[in-house]
């Protein structure tokens, strides 16, 4: 890869740096108040630096070299060289965004909000899973329901976004219902399995009795990293390492 990075691009813009920034080739910029600094987050204008600085000038001295400027705007559709973060490995077509210092990194996936019921120390512990990532699975609950009488079947339902189990007793009217058995009636229930799924925690194995659970949102869950802009390899680079910074392709796409 080069050491020095060449966006044809146009569009040339020469503003001053922010006091004591160091910049790398291929480092994405954001310009705060007209000085710019390494990106801390993926908004306003695309940038990506050409040279290299080592942040000893000073607040109020411009970049200089030949009378050219060290970064370009970037244009959508264009490749550039960006950079990529230490220890950073993607491959072509992955889904990147900035690393909050300048550099790029591969998207975070985004991650399933989650419940834990009953304890795996009385095998009745269950583990509920939205079935989507995203912040959206937070806004999910789950009610496991002591019907308070004889002879009751188990059964789930779903109400808005409420997972209702209405747990089967025995003659005396105390619940019945197994982990394993829960699990199961979750699995079978197709508007339920839209929402989540359920299965055992840890070395818990679904033999116990469950026990009845006020309606409990599920927390935890993240959306994927797809801030705009959000730019997209080019080209699959290893930088598992760790021992320097990559240059690496990107487009939007």
């Amino acid at each position: 890869m080069s050491s020095n990075v060449t966006n044809i691009l146009g569009g040339i813009v020469q503003p001053e740096r922010q006091a004591s920034v160091a910049l790398q080739p291929g480092m994405f910029i954001e310009a705060v108040s007209g000085k710019v600094r390494p990106a801390t987050q993926n908004t306003g204008e695309l940038l990506f630096a050409d040279n290299s600085f080592d942040g000893s000038v000073m607040r109020g001295d411009t970049y200089a070299i030949d009378a050219t400027v060290p970064f370009r705007k970037y244009v959508s559709g264009n490749l550039v060289n960006g950079l990529l973060a230490v220890g950073e490995s993607v491959s072509k077509d992955d889904a990147l965004t900035g690393n909050g210092a300048g550099g790029l990194k591969a998207c975070d996936a985004s991650v399933a909000a989650t419940l834990a019921t009953g304890s795996e120390a009385s095998n009745n512990a269950i583990t509920w899973t939205a079935a989507e990532g995203g912040e959206d699975g937070n806004n999910i609950a789950v009610k496991m329901i002591d019907p308070g009488s004889a002879s009751a079947s188990l059964s789930v339902s779903v109400e808005g976004l409420e997972v209702q189990v209405s747990l089967a007793t025995d003659g005396s009217s105390d619940i019945s219902s197994t982990a394993a058995e829960v699990i199961a009636a979750v699995a079978a229930d197709s508007a339920t399995s839209l929402l989540v799924s359920a299965a055992n925690t840890g070395d818990s194995d679904g033999s116990g009795i469950v026990e009845a659970v006020a309606s409990t949102q599920l927390s935890g869950g993240v959306n994927a990293e797809t801030d705009n802009p959000l730019f997209f390899a080019d080209e699959a680079i290893d930088n598992s390492d760790g021992t320097a910074l990559v240059d690496i392709k990107i487009r939007i796409k």
